[in-house]
């Protein structure tokens, strides 16, 4: 994938109208913790900021829902990132589909996730071991 990601045309247009509807639906469903507070295109990156709802949760927890989340717009190959910023974790993400596949094309997405149960599993996770 990351020899696609370099050729022209490989990033879709459109992007938010292409994942979009794949994010709303499943956000819509209830299937995890999720509220949506923005998605915007960003030149070739998908903006998108949920709140994680949980009532509480470690870092484990909100990663399995995210990449639950994330499998609504997965293609054949997926490469995310995870990293803090303050109160926030952000997934980086790169998603695309092999020139075998069907025509090489991928989509960027960064997921920022807030909400008060982030904030404490990200106060947790920077919290030294004993």
């Amino acid at each position: 994938m990351l020899d696609e990601m370099d050729g022209d045309g490989w990033l879709t247009e459109l992007p938010l109208v292409h994942l979009m509807p794949a994010i709303a639906a499943r956000l819509a469903r209830n299937q995890g913790h999720w509220r949506l507070l923005d998605a915007a295109a960003d030149g070739d990156v998908v903006r998108v900021h949920v709140e994680w709802t949980a009532p509480s949760g470690n870092l484990r927890d909100l990663r399995a829902e995210v990449f639950a989340l994330l499998g609504s717009i997965a293609e054949g190959a997926t490469y995310v990132e995870q990293r803090m910023d303050g109160d926030a974790v952000i997934y980086d993400v790169a998603t695309g589909q092999h020139e075998d596949e069907m025509r090489a094309h991928g989509h960027v997405v960064s997921l920022r996730v807030t909400g008060p149960a982030v904030a404490a599993a990200a106060l947790g996770a920077r919290r030294p071991a004993p």
